[in-house]
């Protein structure tokens, strides 16, 4: 894979241009990606990047072209499939650890599966059937992949699980759930980042480091906007499809069900989404509809590294910054679904014994209202899923700075 190119939804300078309602195009973007490499990493020399510039620009030629066969590429090379199960490859999990550091998985996921919905399409019979059978069955509350390594399988079917003797129980969400209820509410997912932005330096320096364009109302008007494009797309997709408007807003629609019926998790309609857009920009290079689309992945990605520590990142301090902002606040308030992520159900039980650490409250009742809480989600995972996972809680005090008092003698 072609290091350069995996910056591409870190694009800070290409959503500042989407967000004043300027048009972004190939060249400018591959521009950027140059810029983001030397700034990211100054020792690369200048005819590295030159290289991988002209390889990419041969390979990509318009943003459309980039959208869909990027992806395609990188699951390809980093991605296999055994007994109708999608790993990664053992010689690839370092380079994919990576990638997903930087890129939401799923966008790699649904470009894997983009030939086999194009037999499987909307309009066909069969569609149902291939997202049950292949999305619904390993994807419904996971995106994350592990690699597929025999001797490592086998001891989870010996053992009934691993054993995992410490495990921070917040945080613990994966992004692309906390990116889903953030674009679905702006207002609720900002509050608290807000907040955590009024009363720590950390916060703002942060955003600053990551995107230096872009504050954090400009932040919050991209999620706002985001949704909005999502629907735009979504529109299109169905005009495409079926020759004529959809008249109500909804992803559901384009097979037919009704938002409160549908069974499909978030995460395998986020799958969904972008396998169909993939596969409207592969066949119709509709520009307009890249540019959105290419809108909501670059504030997806920069979402995400609010998130997750980036290579570029060093040290305790970093990291609290990441612990620190607040943007997972509004979704961690469910432990159930963290219990099903890290199972990897329904197709997999990788936990057998689990050292979940949470941090204390400051009062008695408050401690007892926040254990209870994971007790009854932890009781609530095992009952639907007939779990012999085991779950031990510790209390793990988080660092915090010394106050320094002065003495005046």
């Amino acid at each position: 894979m072609t290091p350069l190119i995996e910056n591409l939804f870190l694009d800070s300078k290409s959503l500042y241009s989407y967000y004043n309602y300027k048009d972004v195009n190939i060249d400018e973007v591959l521009r950027h990606l140059c810029v983001i490499k030397h700034t990211e990493n100054y020792y690369v020399p200048e005819h590295q990047i030159n290289g991988a510039l002209s390889f990419i620009s041969r390979k990509y030629l318009s943003l459309s072209d980039l959208l869909w066969k990027f992806p395609l590429d990188a699951s390809k090379e980093c991605l296999q499939s055994f007994n109708e199960l999608l790993y990664i490859k053992p010689n690839m999990a370092e380079e994919w650890v990576g990638l997903i550091s930087k890129i939401s998985p799923t966008i790699f996921i649904a470009s894997w599966f983009l030939e086999e919905y194009e037999k499987n399409s909307l309009k066909s019979g069969t569609f149902r059937q291939f997202v049950r059978k292949r999305l619904m069955n390993q994807f419904r509350y996971t995106s994350l992949l592990s690699p597929y390594l025999p001797e490592l399988e086998s001891f989870i079917k010996e053992q009934s699980g691993l054993y995992d003797l410490h495990v921070h129980l917040n945080g613990s969400t994966e992004t692309e759930s906390v990116w889903m209820s953030a674009v679905n509410n702006p207002d609720k997912a900002m509050r608290e980042y807000i907040i955590s932005a009024n009363k720590k330096s950390t916060t703002k320096k942060q955003l600053e480091q990551i995107m230096p364009e872009i504050d954090i109302e400009m932040f919050k008007s991209c999620l706002e906007r985001s949704l909005k494009y999502r629907q735009e797309i979504i529109n299109y997709i169905y005009e495409v499809n079926y020759e004529k408007k959809l008249l109500i807003d909804g992803l559901e629609y384009l097979w037919g069900d009704l938002p409160e019926n549908c069974i499909y998790s978030d995460i395998v309609k986020e799958i969904i989404l972008n396998i169909l857009v993939m596969s409207s920009l592969k066949y119709h290079k509709n520009e307009i509809i890249a540019q959105k689309y290419h809108f909501y992945l670059i504030t997806k990605g920069l979402f995400n590294a609010l998130l997750v520590q980036q290579k570029s990142q060093f040290g305790f301090d970093q990291f609290q910054s990441i612990t620190d902002n607040g943007l997972r606040e509004f979704v961690e308030v469910d432990y159930r679904k963290r219990f099903f992520q890290m199972a990897g159900y329904p197709v997999h039980n990788y936990i057998r014994f689990m050292e979940g650490r949470f941090s204390p409250k400051d009062s008695k009742s408050k401690n007892r209202l926040f254990v209870n809480k994971i007790i009854k989600d932890f009781t609530a995972f095992k009952k639907n899923t007939n779990s012999k996972t085991e779950l031990i809680l510790i209390a793990h005090f988080i660092k915090k700075p010394e106050k320094i008092i002065s003495l005046m003698i």
